[in-house]
C-alpha cells in the first residue's frame, strides 16, 4: 500500500507555514530563530530588515519581551517570518500559503525582496494565482495520485 523511499531537506533550508511558529521571548530572538542572537549582533541589520517588511514601528523593540502571537496580527508575524528569511539567507524556502494574510501590495514587495536573494531557492504552495508571477515552474496535483509539471 505505502511506497518505499526517503525524503531530505537541505541543512540550509527554512520552513513558513501560513501561521508562523513565534516563540515566546524577545523579537530578535525570534528573527534569529532557529539560531541563537550572534554575541557582536548588529542591530541597523535587524533595523533594516523590518522597515524592508513594513514593520519599521517595531525596530525600538526588539529587546522586549512578549507574547508576539498577541501582540501582532498574522499578517504582521507572516511578514516577521519573511524577515527570518532575508536575515538567514537560506539555499531554500518552502513557504506555505506564507502570504496568505497579505493583502496582494504586501504579497507582492516580500516576494520580490525574496527573488533579490539570489542563492536562494523559493518553493511555494498556494492558491493565489498572483504567486504564479514570482516562479518559472509549476507542479500542480491533479488528484488520484497524478501531477503535472509546466513552465510559466
Amino acid at each position: 500500500m505505502w511506497a518505499d523511499g526517503r525524503i531530505t531537506r537541505p541543512d540550509d533550508a527554512l520552513f513558513l507555514s501560513q501561521k508562523p511558529y513565534l516563540p515566546q521571548g524577545r523579537l530578535i530572538d525570534m528573527l534569529y530563530y532557529p539560531h541563537a542572537v550572534p554575541e557582536q549582533e548588529d542591530e541597523r541589520v535587524i533595523h533594516e530588515l523590518l522597515h524592508t517588511v513594513q514593520l519599521g514601528h517595531l525596530a525600538d523593540k526588539i529587546h522586549h519581551e512578549y507574547d508576539w502571537t498577541q501582540k501582532l496580527s498574522l499578517g504582521e508575524q507572516q511578514r516577521l517570518a519573511m524577515a527570518r528569511v532575508m536575515l538567514h539567507r537560506p539555499k531554500v524556502v518552502f513557504l506555505d500559503e506564507a502570504t496568505a494574510s497579505m493583502d496582494e501590495g504586501l504579497e507582492d514587495a516580500m516576494y520580490r525582496t525574496l527573488q533579490g536573494l539570489t542563492d536562494t531557492t523559493l518553493i511555494s504552495v498556494g492558491h493565489r494565482s498572483t504567486l504564479l508571477k514570482y516562479h518559472h515552474t509549476r507542479l500542480e496535483v491533479l488528484g488520484d495520485g497524478a501531477w503535472q509539471v509546466t513552465k510559466i
